[in-house]
């Protein structure tokens, strides 16, 4: 019966193990054939990713397995040579424990315990993936005189190697301690502790290893420290440390040495004065150094020191003060204000800022799912609208906007882009081969998709992984991607997406909150390009890459381009995440604060006389209402502090209570309400005007069952304010023109509409273009109902 238990059991293991191996090298080819549609550095740079995890995985398990299995097995050897103590009645007696079946318990609770402590380390691959980069970064810190890659590539490794091993002493020491106090030879006996030779030579030997990983992590603070692991560190404090790391390093040491002398001696003695002397020393070094520094002042290091490792940790070194840049006076209508152009029952899938044409035009770009999975993209102005304040769109080829919702493309099913089902049949070259039945059985165990075997299945080829984040997050897993914007360039619809790599090692530098957690350095040095229709996805190493991201394209190989022309990355938008730390940076350096936006946000989106995208942050002196200044960043990685002195503009919150002032918004107001309608304030945005920099902010109002549209503009420059319910009246307003008026009055902004479109209907049917003549008839038609 034990024979057959035993095997019974043997083969279950074999079993589970695998079906656990059967499914990672499902998942391993299925990724493989997946990747190979891109290229085959891209297919050979998945599979390595996937042989570094399963190496680290199974490294750590086998090395914990060997230590949980070697101190178990030899704690058995102790079961023979204890003689545990029965008592019956007045006499008593000693019987001897037989090892018998606690070698087979040892060996299954050693392979349970190397399981439990070494899966999942394989998170940590990319310590392990940086560690054989180069550490020279030309940035070397005065503290400890390593350079800065050194802390980025090797630092990391070396804090998980030393926890990861102090993990596997402490638990090691613990679990041995319980069982020889199970079995007996570590007892009480008389009311004193007794321990028999075996035992004691045992855990001497591991209280000797625990001792030797904690000085390797006394001998790490030091450069912990120099990484800003408990804050930005001083001078005087890492003349402290550099102090009390060495002796902590020497006292554990020799406590190391007593322990095994203790283990071979049995004078306790030895043991107790080693680690009580270790003890007192940390209590003293992490409590009573510390006590008595708060007495002295704390000698930081130059502010020029600081700022210079702030500046390579993220990217504040492409600062530079210049000139007001030609801001356009957009978006009219925000981000919100189109997400409200499209029904409920169709919410937008996105709405993304983008230029359009040569002349760069400002406009948004919308995806709209449809219900026969498919979506539709429109193209919304940012910089005007028509008739009433209604939006303009953009039909495919055609250089006009039109109040009319016009689709500029289609994403059919099997396109790429967010929600979009999986998987999918699409035609040769793209996607994956999925003919034959073993093909099909991998595919289907590494997707968990049965529906592969089924009649109505997909078909000879599949691709999956169609949410373009999802497909950049698995061809580049060592970037941490943004949310992609779709873009359309010459007819076709491309998904850009930031890529960025962190480090909490940088040294000098504190630690900063952004999108992708805590770091103290941050680079948005990777762009990733997928093309909505065909799938194909690039991973490009932006010109301005730090070396922390050239290190990752290095590893990568060629599945990182390295050069791309610069209208093949779309609409160029700077990185949000990175511009996010780096305004609360510039911000604190220069003793001002973030100007907060009536929805409470600071940074708003912008657009130069080119189209080229800009993120502006209006930055103010605290407690105080005018802005001092405005940090604005470009897609080429530059950023530009533009001082406000001449134009001392209110701050967003002010500018709004003065703007809701006016008088003559009365009127307006009234209208809406008489129409069940309620005015939205949308953010204020700073532009560049003949008289320097302005703001505008720009109210929006939808009644029942309408589309928004503009119905009041409010523009301000320096110690002026006007309003009026187009910019060009605003405009006229502030310069000291006619006072504004309500949407029944004016200038006849919708009769001018109204012959711009006649006259555009007239054109077109002369030179005989019937569908440009239908969109004109059509504009005219709305545009004379908006009247009514």
């Amino acid at each position: 019966m034990t024979r057959r238990r035993t095997g019974l059991l043997t083969a279950l293991a074999l079993v589970v193990l695998l079906l656990f191996l059967g499914r990672w090298t499902a998942v391993v080819l299925a990724d493989r054939w997946w990747a190979a549609q891109f290229s085959p550095d891209a297919a050979e740079f998945l599979t390595g990713w996937h042989l570094l995890l399963f190496t680290i995985d199974a490294t750590a398990c086998l090395l914990a397995w060997a230590w949980f299995t070697g101190n178990l097995l030899y704690l058995t050897r102790a079961v023979g040579s204890v003689q545990i103590p029965r008592h019956v009645g007045n006499l008593e007696f000693r019987e001897a424990v037989r090892p018998g079946a606690l070698l087979s318990l040892a060996v299954a609770l050693g392979l349970l315990l190397g399981l439990l402590s070494g899966m999942g380390k394989s998170v940590h691959w990319r310590a392990v993936a940086l560690a054989s980069e180069t550490t020279s970064w030309g940035l070397v810190e005065p503290l400890l005189g390593r350079d800065a890659g050194t802390y980025v590539t090797r630092l990391p490794l070396l804090q998980l190697v030393q926890d990861y091993a102090l993990t596997l002493a402490l638990v090691g020491f613990a679990l041995c301690l319980v069982l020889y106090s199970v079995i007996g030879a570590v007892r009480l006996e008389r009311r004193r502790a007794a321990i028999n030779d075996h035992a004691r030579v045992h855990l001497g030997l591991l209280l000797a290893v625990l001792a030797a990983v904690l000085a390797a992590g006394f001998a790490l603070e030091p450069s912990s420290y120099v990484a800003a692991a408990g804050g930005v560190p001083t001078a005087s404090g890492f003349r402290r440390l550099a102090l009390v790391a060495p002796s902590l390093t020497g006292t554990a040491l020799m406590a190391a040495l007593l322990s095994a002398a203790w283990a071979f001696t049995g004078r306790h003695t030895l043991v107790a004065a080693g680690w009580a002397v270790l003890a007192a020393a940390t209590a003293l070094g992490r409590l009573g150094v510390p006590l008595v520094a708060r007495t002295s002042a704390d000698i930081p290091l130059p502010d020029s020191m600081y700022q210079h490792f702030e500046d390579g940790a993220f990217g504040l070194g492409r600062l530079r003060a210049a000139d007001l840049p030609a801001l356009q006076a957009a978006p009219l209508l925000d981000r919100e204000v189109v997400r409200a152009i499209f029904p409920d029952a169709t919410p937008p899938i996105g709405v993304w800022p983008g230029s359009r044409s040569a002349a760069g035009e400002p406009v948004w770009v919308a995806l709209v799912a449809t219900g026969d999975q498919q979506a539709t993209s429109y193209v919304i102005a940012a910089d005007q609208t028509g008739a009433g304040g209604v939006p303009l769109s953009f039909p495919p080829s055609d250089s006009l906007g039109y109040p009319t919702l016009y689709a500029a493309g289609t994403l059919a099913t099997g396109a790429v882009r967010p929600d979009a089902p999986e998987p999918v049949a699409v035609d040769a070259p793209r996607g994956v081969p999925a003919a034959g039945v073993l093909r099909r059985a991998v595919l289907a165990w590494a997707l968990q998709e049965p529906s592969l075997f089924s009649a109505d299945g997909p078909g000879d080829r599949i691709d999956w992984v169609l949410d373009p984040r999802a497909r950049l997050e698995k061809l580049a897993p060592y970037a941490a991607w943004a949310a992609p914007r779709l873009t359309r360039s010459e007819g076709r619809m491309t998904w850009i997406a930031d890529g960025y790599v962190s480090s909490q090692t940088w040294p000098l530098v504190r630690h900063r909150r952004w999108t992708g957690g805590d770091a103290n350095h941050l680079d948005a040095g990777f762009a990733g390009l997928v093309d909505a229709e065909t799938g194909k996805a690039r991973i490009v190493l932006r010109a301005h890459a730090g070396p922390l991201a050239s290190a990752w394209a290095t590893l990568a190989g060629e599945v990182v381009e390295r050069e791309l022309p610069a209208d093949q990355l779309g609409s160029g938008a700077p990185p949000l995440a990175l511009f996010g730390v780096q305004s609360q940076l510039v911000a604190e350096r220069r003793g001002l604060e973030l100007a907060p936006q009536p929805d409470a946000g600071s940074i708003v989106q912008g657009w130069d006389s080119t189209g080229a995208q800009l993120l502006v942050a209006p930055l103010r002196v605290e407690k105080r209402d005018r802005i001092a200044g405005l940090l604005v960043a470009r897609s080429d990685g530059e950023l530009l502090w533009v001082d406000a002195e001449p134009w001392p503009l209110l701050d967003p919150e002010r500018l709004n209570r003065l703007w809701g002032r006016f008088a003559t918004y009365a009127p307006v107001e009234d209208s809406l309400a008489a129409a069940g309608a309620a005015a939205r304030s949308g953010r204020v945005y700073y532009f560049a005007s003949d008289s320097g920099l302005a703001a505008l902010q720009v109210q929006t109002a939808a009644r029942p069952g309408a589309r928004p549209s503009v119905v009041w503009v409010n523009v301000a420059i320096v110690n002026r304010a006007g309003a009026g319910r187009t910019f060009g009246l605003a405009w006229r307003n502030l310069l000291g023109g006619d006072a504004p008026l309500p949407q029944a009055a004016g200038e006849g902004g919708a009769l001018v509409d109204a012959r711009y479109w006649l006259q555009v209907a007239d054109e077109a049917l002369k030179r005989g273009d019937f569908t440009a003549f239908g969109r004109a008839f059509d504009a005219l038609r709305q545009t004379l109902e908006s009247r009514q």
